[in-house]
């Protein structure tokens, strides 16, 4: 834990990013065991040029389920006119 802990902080120092919250579970437990320790970084901040952006797999999901349900709208509404 210390040393996850002191690369996190060299890599702040080195990118010059602070760190203004963060959390580390000490204590969480799961039907399969104890989970072990894991420090967890919460980030703001902006982004110059969105062609840098990695986008998560919710919003992926989330995209294709947003033009399933447009299509599905469609093919209700061309059923509807007949």
């Amino acid at each position: 834990m210390a040393e996850s802990i002191d690369g996190i902080s060299e890599a702040c120092l080195a990118l010059e990013t602070p760190v203004i919250s963060g959390n580390v579970s000490m204590y969480n437990t799961s039907k399969g065991g104890a989970i072990l320790p894991m420090p967890i970084i919460g980030m703001v901040g902006l982004v110059e040029n969105t062609k840098y952006v990695t986008p998560s797999h919710f919003q992926i999901v989330e995209t294709l389920f947003t033009q399933l349900v447009k299509y599905s709208l469609s093919l209700v509404a061309v059923n509807c006119k007949m």
